[in-house]
């Protein structure tokens, strides 16, 4: 890569609490990091409902934006609508009203004396999202973003993973996670603005967005897809192997039609200046990439190939495009004995399997919602559980660079239930290393209950990866009837027969690549920004999975605290404890329960949020107090019946591809 030297650092100049007006009159509240001195200067937005007063924007963001400040750029840290000290009341997550407030917003940016009128827009996870989302309504000054692991729909991104009933991910994590910042004050509480106006409006309307996509009718989500190609600003898109949208990602990179450029590591959701493994100097790239289509200086990006991936465990290479043209196709086909190989069956034959509804618990430590670990994780607690197909030691070395994809003649004995499945290389010592994994909904892709004893012909696509299988090692599929507690298991354990013949030929096609060429290829990056956010006094998370000794049930513990020092003394401490578990024989009877308190202390006040869920199979009950200086001035509670919400069937076939119904 060329080392594209910056101009010469500004120091920067923080104004706390700038208002910018919409359409409709509400004012929307952020920080804005000047450079100080003679302006104007291109300005960068990055717009998130995490608080820009919280661990959203003083957190590691903070350091980006003053980094990037530095630079020569005025840097915009935006609360959404409804969070924070923004005002008004928050519509639905990844409504059109974000892409309104975000149109607006880059169009009062242009406008100001500090703003050349050329801006740019960039975040992480919700932030990618609203990139992406203001930028498909094309606002004039807008000329580049950058969407980290993002995705342009949410609903089967997280909500409702490729049609599944979501667990952790949607209830568990983020949702639960959400409800604590909606419950919270602008945090500035020392500002003169009437925050607590502000603040008891925003209580007395206050719905919980962890309903929302019970609540939500699938035909209203799907209007709110963002449409990638209509976006005309340069887009550089980045992604990683472990994170849950890479996939996602992938597709957008297809879809946008303006200058692109896509960027996969091999992270879970991180920041790649401060991922655990193979961390980059990726905020210096992101000043490239905007010195080029925000200054109109030739830093050089843009002739370099546009993809950059990390061969696992190889290595950074550059491609042309990504999968190569050269990719050929592998087709292994499941075999008797738990055999994977490359040879068609020579005769009819069945494997029957009764889903453990506990398989997924050893999968977390590559979950994107637990902390990165430095060392791989073994999965083979989880292979054991499920129905496993293995080949013999490979005689050479196997590179799969591409979405694997797995096509199953399969027949049940209940209606509903997730159907999930991995990849993991398995070294002489019987350590299994997740490759990549993928799971669907058969009834959701369907648009019916599953009928039995037929036989359904069912297409399934992995997350993409690039990895290389070590000649000595074996290659594993492993077949599930769960991925908790990512996933809700169904309420009754489903018996799976995986039907396998010369008629119904059960297989893996993998996408072989070859090998990654001169290390002429081979990006250089600039050390990573490892600055320490000022405001961070702590942060740390602890997980835990635990069985009992006889495997009758699983659980998944999580405790997680973060303290934040902010201005005039103030002070912000969460504190959240979260369980899942599930019995072995008696799914419906699956728990997920969570606590979380949020302490903000400054000019004089103490404030305590409170919240509690807990959720079944059939029920979600959400509870919050709120107590200002020791007295309870807010308490409620929420209740959903989630037998009438809408992850019940819906006939809309996801990413994962078509289901069709073989012959019985």
């Amino acid at each position: 890569m060329n080392p594209h030297n910056a101009t010469p650092e500004y120091s920067v100049r923080v104004i706390r609490d700038v208002l910018v007006p919409m359409r409709d009159g509400i004012r929307l509240a952020g920080n804005l990091y000047l450079p100080d001195g003679a302006g104007p200067f291109p300005a960068l937005l990055m717009y998130t409902p995490y608080l820009k007063d919280g661990p959203g924007g003083r957190g590691p963001v903070e350091v980006v934006q003053q980094s990037l400040a530095r630079r020569g750029y005025a840097c915009l840290t935006l609360d959404v609508r409804g969070f924070g000290a923004s005002e008004g009341r928050a519509d639905p997550p990844f409504s059109p009203i974000e892409r309104q407030d975000g149109f607006d917003t880059l169009g009062w940016m242009a406008a100001q004396s500090w703003c050349t009128g050329k801006t740019g827009m960039w975040g992480i996870s919700y932030g990618g999202d609203t990139a992406l989302s203001a930028g498909s309504a094309q606002p004039p000054s807008l000329r580049a973003i950058i969407p980290i692991h993002a995705t342009d729909d949410e609903f089967t991104g997280v909500c409702y993973p490729h049609g599944c009933r979501g667990g952790l991910w949607s209830d568990l994590d983020w949702g639960f996670r959400m409800l604590g910042y909606q419950l919270l004050p602008p945090l500035r509480l020392s500002d003169s603005r009437s925050w607590e106006r502000l603040w008891h409006d925003r209580l007395e309307g206050l719905e919980p967005w962890m309903f929302t996509w019970h609540t939500t009718a699938p035909s209203t989500w799907a209007t709110w897809r963002v449409d990638v190609s209509s976006i005309k600003a340069a887009t550089y898109l980045v992604s990683a192997w472990h994170d849950c949208y890479p996939g996602e990602m992938v597709g957008l990179y297809g879809g946008i039609s303006a200058p692109k450029r896509l960027l996969i590591g091999p992270w879970k959701h991180e920041l790649p200046d401060r991922a655990v493994n193979e961390p980059i100097g990726f905020v210096h790239e992101m000043a490239r990439w905007w010195d080029y289509w925000l200054k109109g200086k030739d830093t050089g990006i843009m002739g370099e190939p546009p993809v950059i991936l990390y061969d696992q465990p190889g290595g950074w290479r550059y491609a042309a495009q990504w999968p190569s043209p050269q990719t050929q196709q592998a087709c292994y086909y499941l075999q008797a004995d738990g055999r994977l190989g490359l040879e068609v069956p020579s005769g009819d034959g069945t494997d029957t399997y009764r889903v453990d509804p506990s398989v997924g618990l050893h999968h977390l430590p590559w979950d994107w919602t637990t902390p990165a670990a430095a060392v791989p994780a073994d999965i083979s607690p989880d292979d054991h559980r499920a129905l496993t197909y293995t080949t013999a030691p490979l005689d050479a070395e196997l590179v799969i660079s591409g979405v694997p994809e797995m096509t199953v003649h399969l027949s049940a004995d209940q209606p509903d239930f997730p159907l999930a499945a991995w990849l993991s290389d398995v070294s002489p010592s019987g350590f299994s290393t997740l490759i990549c994994q993928g799971w669907i909904r058969p009834a959701h892709l369907l648009g019916r209950p599953i009928q039995p004893r037929r036989v359904y012909d069912l297409r399934l696509l992995f997350f993409p990866t690039s990895y290389r299988v070590t000649a000595g090692h074996r290659l594993r599929l492993a077949i599930a009837g769960a991925h908790f507690p990512v996933l809700f298991s169904a309420p009754v354990n489903p018996r799976l027969t995986i039907h396998r013949s010369p008629r119904w030929s059960s297989r893996l096609i993998l996408p072989v690549g070859v090998p990654s060429g001169s290390l002429d290829c081979m990006p250089t990056f600039q050390q990573p920004l490892r600055e320490d956010p000022e405001a961070v006094v702590l942060r740390q998370a602890d997980h835990a999975v635990s069985r009992d000794l006889l495997g009758r049930s699983g659980a998944h513990q999580r405790r997680q605290r973060e303290v934040y020092r902010l201005e005039g003394g103030t002070s912000l401490q969460t504190d959240m404890e979260t369980t899942a578990t599930i019995a072995v024989d008696s799914p419906r009877d699956v728990r997920l329960r969570g606590t979380r308190t949020i302490a903000v202390e400054g000019a004089g006040r103490v404030i305590i949020v409170r919240t509690d869920v807990t959720e079944t199979f059939e029920h979600c009950h959400l509870a919050a107090e709120i107590a200002v200086d020791g007295r309870v001035f807010f308490n409620r509670a929420w209740d959903l019946d989630l037998r009438r919400a809408e992850w019940n069937l819906r006939g809309t076939a996801g990413m994962a591809g078509p289901m069709r119904e073989s012959q019985g």
